[in-house]
């Protein structure tokens, strides 16, 4: 096919996270080659190894909530 092309992606994992007393916020923001669990709401778990952070966190300071994107080496 004419203009065809693949772009390598990294694989992630993002969510919503809840800002607690004990969430050190530039903490995640320098994060590097962490490994990441979550665990759904539909009981699965997934797993991030080799992870790092790549967006800054801006907390909503009326929900007390913020985004988090982890990309890395795997994702199972």
């Amino acid at each position: 096919m004419h203009g065809y092309k693949e772009k390598l992606r990294a694989p992630f994992i993002s969510y919503q996270a809840r800002d607690s007393s004990s969430t050190s916020i530039a903490r995640i923001n320098n994060s590097t080659d962490v490994t990441v669990v979550v665990e759904l709401a539909n009981g699965k778990t997934v797993i991030g190894e080799n992870m790092w952070s790549v967006n800054t966190q801006d907390v909503d300071s009326e929900e007390a909530v913020f985004d988090v994107r982890w990309e890395g080496g795997s994702v199972t």
